[in-house]
């Protein structure tokens, strides 16, 4: 965020909220002391959205594509992406134009790594057996496998990854850990991607979605998961290189995937695989995480126009 000038002598801003944001009554009272008015428009259409924008000084917006808007949005104050990456919103171009946008990374850290422990935990014992008694009558087939000393391979070292090593070291998992630049961790060991993926039982993809991260999992580095190994994704689709995951997955029936990517037709082959578990991006979905989302944001305008 840049920090634009911002006359405090003027009117009270007005604040625009567009796309997946409810306010709540402590909401509505916070904004009280900062603009002069809340609208709220879900998702209108194109020609409503350039409409809106030149009447409000800030905007929250969430879920909705941003790009086609820019020459507006750098006329005002403040856009606050309700996002922990910037993902609805072409940053270069944006900074280029001059328009001044945060978004809100850390408000979904706790929901997002509690997705991703169910997601583990699921995967190393037969739930359905243990709590079948009478369907699963023999007791050998109860069993599974703890956390204590498995290899956990981890992409990614932002407020995700950094929760997930502490959460996992604690539970007696061994961490390894991958990031662009090769760094040292108390809890944990860098290793390049290939031997990462071809030491860990478990491989979690937690890293940003960006140039560099973008078809980063392709065939070959997939194809070196160990037999019977879980793989976990929360970043964006785009870091599987195409058609590889499907092809991966298909042919190795032993491995378990969680995925949570938002939904697109072409997905219908890669949920009907039996080991290939699919969630629409709802990693983050919890109440908490719903009302941090929003005061995050009143976070972000409050400091701009403190």
């Amino acid at each position: 965020m840049t920090n634009k000038a911002h006359n405090k002598e003027t009117a009270r801003p007005s604040l625009l909220i567009l796309g997946d944001l409810e306010l709540e009554p402590a909401h509505r009272e916070r904004l009280q002391s900062l603009v002069s008015r809340v609208d709220c428009h879900g998702h209108p259409d194109p020609q409503t959205i350039e409409a809106l924008l030149p009447r409000y000084n800030s905007l929250f917006a969430c879920n909705v594509m941003l790009t086609p808007y820019i020459s507006k949005l750098a006329a005002m104050d403040l856009v606050v992406l309700a996002e922990s990456g910037i993902v609805h919103l072409d940053a270069a171009q944006a900074r280029q134009a001059g328009v001044n946008f945060t978004n809100i990374p850390g408000y979904s850290t706790e929901a997002v790594v509690q997705y991703i422990l169910r997601c583990v935990l699921e995967s190393l014992r037969p739930w359905h057996k243990i709590f079948s008694p009478d369907i699963f009558p023999v007791k050998a087939e109860k069993i599974g496998h703890g956390l204590e000393n498995v290899p956990v391979g981890i992409v990614g070292y932002g407020l995700i990854g950094k929760r997930l090593t502490d959460l996992l070291s604690a539970l007696g998992c061994r961490i390894l850990l991958n990031t662009r630049h090769p760094f040292t961790c108390l809890n944990a060991t860098w290793l390049p991607l290939d031997q990462l993926f071809s030491r860990s039982r478990i491989v979690i993809i937690c890293c940003t979605s960006n140039d560099e991260s973008r078809d980063l999992f392709d065939g070959d580095l997939l194809s070196r998961l160990p037999q019977h190994s879980v793989l976990v994704s929360v970043s964006n689709r785009d870091v599987f290189a195409p058609p590889a995951l499907q092809q991966t997955l298909q042919n190795r029936p032993d491995i378990t995937a969680w995925l949570d990517i938002d939904w697109q037709p072409s997905d219908t082959q890669l949920l009907a695989l039996p080991n290939v578990n699919i969630s629409p991006h709802l990693a983050f979905y919890t109440q908490q995480t719903l009302t941090n989302r929003v005061d995050s944001c009143i976070d972000q305008l409050a400091t701009f126009y403190r």
